[in-house]
């Protein structure tokens, strides 16, 4: 996280105050106790001043790590007065780190989305349901960049029998067959998708979410749900 906090100091034009709190967050974090979180007009301020009750005094590393991270982000948000009327108010300190995740995974979003076009065109074609294609999309919408797209041989035509072998061992509850059994058991009705990251990740999700509206094998409707502040 220290690395992160410097890299929105390096990919931003912030004011010589925002940058020396940030680079302040980053020196502290290792031994440093948390910082409080003040008062930005943030409509999850009062939220948070309720959460950090149970944490005051207490050093960044002492504390469970998913309200570290998250806690860091808002934090960060505070710091580049993402909230506050002027030049910085809604400006996304991640957002070239976002786009540039974006541009490096051009290939790979190439060659995925490629793919998912060769699967509904298979689908156009075959009345079963391609349980294969599902639960690779299912495992590439939990992977995200994790997933090493070299385990479609660069050889191999026929790119359907995807080998996710490597990455199962990594899962601790594997329910992506369960999941694809409902999904084609009922191949209607509603599915919700609440979107985590940008990049891939995303990319990954809305190949998952094509799959399920083009095909003519599903008549699902889509709602997705994305983050209300930047991370």
């Amino acid at each position: 996280m220290p690395a992160i906090a410097r890299r929105v100091i390096v990919e931003n034009n912030f004011s010589a105050e925002i940058n020396t709190r940030l680079e302040r967050l980053a020196t502290e974090l290792p031994t440093g106790y948390l910082q409080p979180l003040v008062n930005d007009t943030g409509a999850d301020f009062s939220a948070w001043d309720t959460y950090l009750e149970a944490y005051k005094g207490q050093r960044w590393i002492d504390v469970p790590w998913f309200f570290v991270e998250t806690y860091f982000y808002r934090l960060i948000l505070e710091i580049t007065h993402y909230f506050r009327p002027g030049i910085w108010q809604a400006v996304d300190p991640f957002q070239l780190q976002k786009s540039q995740g974006l541009e490096a995974s051009l290939d790979s979003t190439i060659l995925l989305c490629t793919q998912v076009n060769k699967w509904l065109e298979d689908s156009e074609i075959d009345a079963p349901p391609n349980q294969t294609a599902l639960i690779a999309l299912l495992y590439f919408a939990l992977w995200g960049n994790r997933v090493d797209l070299s385990l479609w041989s660069a050889f191999e035509d026929d790119r359907s029998r995807f080998d996710i072998q490597n990455q199962l061992a990594h899962i601790l509850v594997n329910d992506a067959s369960q999941v694809s059994d409902l999904l084609t058991l009922c191949q209607k009705g509603r599915i919700d998708f609440v979107l985590d990251n940008a990049g891939f990740e995303l990319v990954c999700d809305l190949c998952l979410i094509d799959f399920l509206l083009s095909s003519n094998l599903y008549q699902f409707n889509v709602k997705l749900h994305r983050k209300e502040l930047p991370k």
